[in-house]
């Protein structure tokens, strides 16, 4: 079903998977996410009263797609859902500070930063717009044999 291209240079095969985030006051999201994540607008779509049907950000290397909420067409922010039903899971360089910056902006806490069994330093907080945000960070590698080790001393099996 997914369409995939090949990519240049060394012949592998990738298809995208975008995300399109349905909020509640999209100016006042895009400019949350321009200063917490460092988003980049691309480009952004207004309707005649200023509500935004369609913006392009780049998170990093990644296209997010943002629209406001249109309860006309059943297209539901979180807000209006009672939760969204999927985490963003964002790679920073330092979770600790970028923890603190979200919480400093409004966002609630869900974990705060700790090192995890696979090696991730992660913390996860929830937006004012109703995401669910993951920092993470590798900070060990290691092999799935160890990583299934650490799995059954810490949950059994």
């Amino acid at each position: 079903m997914a369409t995939t291209t090949d990519v240049p240079g060394n012949g592998a095969k990738t298809s995208e998977l975008v995300t399109y985030l349905r909020v509640r006051n999209g100016a006042k999201a895009i400019a949350f996410y321009q200063q917490a994540f460092g988003a980049q607008e691309l480009n952004r779509m207004e309707m005649p009263d200023g509500k935004i049907a369609h913006a392009e950000l780049m998170f990093g290397a990644t296209k997010v797609m943002l629209a406001d909420e249109f309860p006309e067409w059943q297209a539901l922010s979180p807000l209006s859902l009672g939760g969204a039903g999927i985490g963003l899971m964002l790679t920073v360089e330092e979770v600790d500070s970028g923890y603190q910056k979200l919480m400093g902006m409004g966002c609630t806490s869900l974990m705060e930063p700790a090192t995890q069994f696979y090696g991730y330093r992660e913390a996860r907080v929830i937006d004012p717009f109703g995401y669910e945000w993951t920092l993470m960070k590798q900070v060990e590698v290691m092999s799935d044999e160890e990583m299934d080790k650490r799995f059954k001393a810490l949950f059994g099996g």
